[in-house]
């Protein structure tokens, strides 16, 4: 079971992996979207960390820690 309270983002890849998305649900900020393979496959490498490393809402909510 997933603890909900643990999650912190959606990334969101079509089923042919040619268009991308990342939507923080922290801050609510939407990432992307991106189009084509290789543009996605390097979205997908590092929106996450990306994002949190500019996200205040993140740095609120891990007391500080990005």
């Amino acid at each position: 079971m997933v603890d909900w309270r643990s999650v912190t983002g959606a990334l969101f890849v079509d089923l042919d992996g040619v268009r991308a998305r990342y939507e923080c649900l922290l801050c609510r900020a939407k990432e992307g979207p991106v189009f084509g393979a290789a543009d996605v496959a390097a979205f997908t490498a590092g929106v996450r960390t990306d994002h949190r490393a500019r996200c205040a809402a993140a740095a609120a909510a891990t007391g500080g820690a990005r």
